[in-house]
């Protein structure tokens, strides 16, 4: 190859590089989300992995001027599909069926 060659080459192939790497990468198809109950998911094997407590000072910053009652959001995990959580501490720790049934308490993905 002679040197007009090569310097064409190089030149191309500069210009040409950043056009190549601004082509979008293909977007892959995100799953959808689903609503199901704690009950549910824990019985298909899916397991807490963390509990966050929303004491009533963190839910009056959150919603200043509405009275809340504290909150309990927490992650279950299978695999890698996640579901979030939220309900009352006190149905929390008091286990209250009908919370552990409803089927719009967890965000499942």
């Amino acid at each position: 190859m002679n040197l007009r060659t090569l310097m064409f080459l190089g030149v191309a192939g500069f210009i040409a590089t950043p056009a190549l790497s601004q082509t979008p990468a293909p977007t892959p198809a995100v799953p959808a989300s689903t609503m199901a109950s704690v009950d549910s998911l824990l019985a298909s094997g899916y397991e807490v992995k963390s509990v966050i407590e929303l004491s009533n000072a963190s839910m009056t910053a959150l919603f200043p001027g509405q009275t809340v009652a504290p909150q309990v959001v927490f992650t279950l995990q299978k695999g890698n599909s996640v579901a979030v959580c939220e309900m009352g501490v006190a149905n929390w720790v008091s286990l209250v069926d009908g919370s552990m049934r409803d089927a719009t308490t967890c965000l499942k993905r």
